[in-house]
């Protein structure tokens, strides 16, 4: 269905993008996106899917860098893009509630 296909979409695109920004920017920019990212996911009672995917991104690329507060595999992030609630029964809030619940369970404090 439409809802699979663009989801698989924006993972492919997301990883490529990762790939070519991480071969391009420094620790310092990832390590002041990462903090910012954080308090984001932090505070956000929801996620829509696209700032999860751009969180998740973040989140991925800060623990490859080994920053604290995030988890210290890249499969961590991972798994959660694949477990990401697209809509759940058709409650598009209660899947973006989900969403956010799901990233916050794998950030440590700063």
């Amino acid at each position: 269905g439409g809802a699979k296909h663009e989801f698989t979409g924006a993972c492919e695109y997301l990883l490529r993008e990762e790939r070519e920004a991480r071969s391009e920017l420094g620790r310092a920019f990832l390590e002041e996106k990462a903090i910012a990212v954080h308090g984001f996911v932090l505070a956000s009672p929801t996620l829509s899917l696209a700032d999860s995917l751009r969180s998740l991104a973040w989140i991925r690329w800060a623990g490859l860098f080994g920053i604290c507060g995030f988890p210290d595999s890249p499969r961590t992030a991972d798994f959660v893009l694949t477990s990401l609630e697209l809509r759940a029964d058709g409650d598009n809030e209660r899947a973006a509630s989900e969403r956010a619940g799901l990233i916050k369970s794998i950030l440590r404090p700063m």
